[in-house]
């Protein structure tokens, strides 16, 4: 098969070889998953009408995505895709396709999550330059070479060529585009429930551990997973009372400092619930 990856390793800036993210390429991807077990480039030139630079670039989008792990086998989450929704088109999917790529504990490439975190803000607007601007020396390409001018712009319009094309992430509604060079940030719909619960599960699981308890204002602030879907704090301390509702948890409200109590024994249990209205 082919390279494997550390489970923690995250993807290096030009991981795309300029393709933005598609729901299609990652569609054949995942059926060439479940039917081999596993992928690699000879894999997928075989199984897909997939180009060999687009090959490359699909199984590094379908690992920082989660539809896939380090080796290049199908997760629980990209069987939950196969099975509720193959053509990769539900927001539920889209939503989760955008927060693994986003999540500083997962494989998506370092720009990906300080973008989104920083100027995905409701009412912002910036442009293309801008984007690449925040394409920073630090974010190493996969060899540990400093990113030059020409694919940071690059990399910059694929990254918003994933929230706006309709083969991509633009049924989230998140951004719209003025001209191909300006961008504004829309107010999306608010992720059901659920799909708040899986994402508040792993994302506790990948940065606060095993902690039974976390102060309410980790879950609210700007640290906490409420940017990577674009929600206030109000939004959020509504939701986490709809899943205190559901039992997923508690809430300490009492006396300060308030706290959320887990209530779920792992984040794969509020998985296998994503897709249920």
């Amino acid at each position: 098969m082919g390279e494997l990856r550390a489970p923690d390793a995250k993807l290096g800036t030009s991981f795309h070889r300029t393709f933005s993210l598609s729901r299609d390429m990652l569609r054949q991807v995942l059926v060439a998953a479940a039917d081999r077990g596993a992928v690699d480039d000879d894999t997928l030139r075989e199984c897909t009408t997939l180009g060999t630079v687009q090959v490359q670039a699909a199984r590094r989008y379908a690992i920082g995505t989660a539809l896939l792990d380090a080796r290049e086998q199908i997760t629980p989450f990209g069987s939950l895709v196969q099975q509720h929704d193959p053509g990769l088109s539900h927001p539920t999917t889209a939503w989760l396709l955008h927060y693994h790529l986003a999540a500083r504990h997962r494989a998506g490439p370092a720009f990906w999550g300080r973008i989104v975190t920083t100027r995905f803000r409701p009412g912002a607007e910036f442009t293309v330059s801008e984007i690449a601007d925040l394409i920073v020396d630090e974010d190493s390409d996969e060899r540990g070479r400093v990113v030059a001018p020409a694919t940071r712009r690059s990399t910059a319009t694929v990254f918003l060529g994933s929230y706006t094309k309709s083969d991509a992430l633009g049924n989230l509604g998140i951004l719209s585009a003025e001209g191909g060079e300006f961008y504004h940030v829309e107010e999306p719909p608010c992720p059901a429930v659920n799909l708040f619960a899986y994402v508040l599960a792993d994302f506790w699981n990948g940065v606060w551990g095993g902690l039974p308890m976390v102060n309410l204002s980790d879950v609210t602030g700007e640290s906490g997973p409420g940017p990577l879907l674009l929600l206030s704090a109000g939004t959020i301390n509504r939701l986490l009372r709809e899943m205190q509702d559901l039992g997923y948890l508690r809430l300490q409200r009492r006396v300060p400092p308030y706290g959320v109590f887990r209530g779920w024994p792992d984040a794969s249990v509020l998985l296998e619930r994503i897709y249920v209205p």
